[in-house]
């Protein structure tokens, strides 16, 4: 038969005590060496068919005593397997050191087992030796973690008092409720028999010691030392000092064997909260690829049932309620047969559900008679509800026939898995339920490609006249405001506009009416009939009537601006009015005009509506800044609307700076101003600065300086696009600069 047998070599104890605990569950037999030079006699001497080596050992490295057992002809056929916490070092030097494979730590005991197994190492199921077979020899605690409590003292204490019997006189005698005995006495003595011992001896010292781990009584034992007088020494003194010597090593013992028991049920402990973390880890993970439930279900049920496995075999049923009939089914099953869906209210998977606490069941004797066909001669159950604030879902329940019960660390461990399924099946049920909001965001998405495209125009960046500065932002993903701009030699028209609503159906709207203002815009052009009310009356033609219809109406400010006749002409139809600095008096103030009744109001609002016009003197180094209400109206934490005002000291205030910046300082101002969820309404502001036209030409040319912000790309883009004209293949490469 193949060996089973592995050597742990590794300086930190706690962690080579775990790997050869986790290797002996498994099946392995193993050892344990904490010093490097302990290696090689330990190899020759176990004779074992892997090494799990620490890549770091006090006085060497893992790296340099691989190669040197590889060097070793008595080697050749040892597998070395590295345990190490970085990868890139397992990857690389472990490899050409030698090495069969690597583990990273934490190593988690599938891994381990899966490691050993893929390089042919299969474990002996079977396998539970306490004893070295090539010797016979009692193998020390720390290799016997499948002993007893009492079976661990002996044997501590034969190897602690042994090296004492003879030159000390001194022994050991035990009493349990079964059967009695000596456990270690001097060679060649003549002490009384065992049975004889019991009832006291003149020429022996006694001393009875009632030993207990934890509270527990383990046994009795009698410390013995011999009162016979020698040429030296009293007897009765020596007596009396073998035996305070042999109290206080029992005593050393005892602890020792204490804290052995601690550590291994540590061990057990840590080895279930280890495979339960990796398990929460593994399906958190995937979380992102299991889209349906069947496959989360797989994994939670493979995943509880190893965890829960760290102990011993266990059976598992998930138990999930049916939308459709309203009972238990069993979704998943491990190491049993799937059973017949069964009322929520049946035995103790009915009670778990019922009252949504999980429970453990430790029985003295198998049961025979629960209502749940599964747990018969089953002796300890674990269950824990799958519960999500609406309600409990289901039910995973876990047990096994086997000798080791279980607690709270077990029932963390469903609780946890319990949480995980709720999570999966609440988040199908969420998806199945917002099927139509993605398709709504899709559309927003659309929407938002639609408004930057098709509403959002670009200003130009070749005029010697003005400058240009623009900020807008939808309140929704999408939103109704529009503007565009018309560039005529030394005119240029800005158009802005407010759709009535806001998100797809006003972004619709607001593309329509712009498409119109660009046609009609371009086909006046040069023509008498030009002037900006006549093309405000001729989109009014075209769409008041569907505007009324559809309930709707747009506001709007049409604006011209001419650097030959120095003027600004407006047609205002109920948009916010524009504000104007002059730079010769340095004050800042709104622009209005008293119309008539039916004249310039919002397109859409009366199909006899009437346009006019109105116009201002412009200087250089005036601003003119058209806006939508959404900046006027935006409130802040005291609930204060940021108001006409704020943009009117904005604009004083930033007036020497380029027309992109002061838009940026106003963006800037409001997002300063407003509270969560302040802002109500679609914000758009249009900064438009007029320069001195003979110094603004002299500095004309084949340079533009911008700031590095992706505000000014599309600046820079219709810069490139104007320069590039004049190019052969500009016009097929045109697409990939727009």
């Amino acid at each position: 038969m193949p060996s089973t047998r592995v050597l742990v070599a590794d300086d930190a104890t706690h962690q080579a005590l775990y790997l050869q605990h986790t290797l002996k569950k498994a099946g392995y037999d193993a050892r344990v060496v904490t010093r490097s030079a302990l290696i090689q006699p330990a190899l020759d001497d176990y004779q074992p068919a892997a090494l799990l080596l620490n890549v770091e050992l006090h006085g060497s490295t893992g790296t340099d005593i691989c190669r040197a057992l590889r060097a070793d002809p008595r080697n050749s056929a040892l597998l070395i397997v590295f345990i190490t916490g970085q990868f890139l070092e397992s990857a690389t030097a472990l490899t050409l050191a030698g090495a069969n494979g690597f583990l990273l730590k934490p190593v988690s005991p599938g891994a381990l087992v899966s490691k050993l197994a893929e390089l042919g190492l299969a474990p002996d199921t079977s396998h539970s030796a306490v004893r070295d077979s090539g010797s016979g020899a009692i193998m020390p605690f720390a290799d016997a973690s499948d002993l007893s409590a009492l079976e661990r003292f002996k044997i501590e204490l034969t190897l602690g008092l042994a090296p004492l019997a003879n030159p000390l006189r001194v022994g050991a005698y035990y009493i349990d409720d079964s059967q009695r005995g000596w456990i270690v006495r001097p060679d060649h003595c003549d002490w009384p028999a065992p049975g004889e011992l019991a009832h006291g001896s003149q020429r022996l010292s006694i001393k009875r010691e009632e030993v207990s781990i934890d509270g527990s009584p383990l046994c009795t034992v009698l410390l013995c030392s011999d009162q016979t007088d020698s040429a030296s020494t009293p007897g009765l003194m020596r007596a009396n000092a073998s035996t305070l010597a042999a109290t206080a090593l029992l005593r050393q013992i005892l602890r020792v064997v204490e804290f052995g028991q601690q550590r291994e049920d540590l061990f057990e402990e840590l080895g279930l909260d280890h495979e339960c973390l990796n398990s929460m880890y593994e399906i958190s993970a995937e979380g992102q690829t299991l889209r349906k439930p069947d496959q989360a279900f797989d994994k939670i049920a493979k995943r509880t049932a190893r965890a829960m496995s760290v102990s011993g075999p266990v059976r598992l049923i998930l138990w999930i309620k049916s939308e459709v009939t309203g009972n238990l089914e069993a979704v998943r099953c491990h190491r049993v047969e799937k059973p017949q869906p069964r009322d929520t209210v049946l035995g103790l998977v009915g009670k778990c559900f019922q009252e949504g606490v999980g429970q453990v069941v430790n029985l003295a004797t198998p049961t025979e008679n629960a209502l749940e066909v599964e747990f018969r001669g089953a002796l300890h159950i674990a269950m824990a509800p799958i519960k999500t604030p609406h309600g409990t879902l289901g039910v995973i329940s876990v047990w096994h026939e086997g000798d080791w019960n279980m607690d709270s660390r077990h029932a963390r461990l469903l609780e946890a898995m319990a949480a995980q399924t709720a999570t999966a099946i609440e988040n199908d049920r969420l998806v199945r339920k917002t099927i139509d909001s993605e398709i709504l965001e899709r559309e927003l998405a659309i929407g938002g490609k639609i408004q930057e495209s098709l509403l959002f125009g670009t200003p130009p960046v070749e005029s010697a006249d003005f400058e240009f500065g623009l900020f807008a932002a939808p309140s929704l993903q999408v939103g109704g405001d529009f503007f565009e701009f018309f560039h005529y030699g030394s005119s240029c028209d800005v158009v802005i506009g407010d759709v009535m609503g806001k998100g797809v159906p006003a972004a619709l709207v607001g593309a329509a009416v712009k498409g119109q203002f660009l046609r009609y815009a371009r086909e006046k052009r040069g023509d008498a009939s030009s002037e900006a009310r006549n093309i405000v009356a001729a989109v009014h033609r075209d769409v008041s009537r569907r505007l009324i219809n559809l309930e709707c109406f747009i506001t709007v400010c049409y604006a011209r601006f001419d650097a030959v006749d120095h003027t600004m002409t407006y047609v205002d139809c109920g948009h916010p009015r524009p504000l104007h600095f002059r730079a010769d008096t340095g004050e800042a103030y709104a622009l209005e005009f008293d119309w008539p009744r039916l004249v310039n109001i919002p397109l859409g609002t009366h199909p006899q509506a009437q346009y006019e016009q109105a116009s201002v003197d412009i200087h250089p180094g005036d601003i003119f800044l058209f806006y939508s209400d959404g900046f006027t109206e935006a409130v802040g934490d005291d609930n204060r609307l940021f108001g006409e005002d704020a943009l009117l000291n904005l604009v004083v205030k930033h007036s020497s700076r380029h027309a992109d910046e002061i838009a940026a300082r106003i963006q800037s101002s409001l997002n300063s101003f407003v509270k969560a969820g302040g802002i109500r309404d679609d914000l758009t502001c249009i900064v438009v600065k007029v320069l001195d036209s003979a110094v603004r030409r002299e500095e004309s040319g084949d340079v533009l300086e911008v700031d590095a912000r992706a505000d000014q790309i599309s600046r820079l883009r219709a810069f490139v696009q104007v320069r590039c004209e004049g190019i052969p293949f500009f016009k097929q490469e045109e697409q990939q600069l727009s």
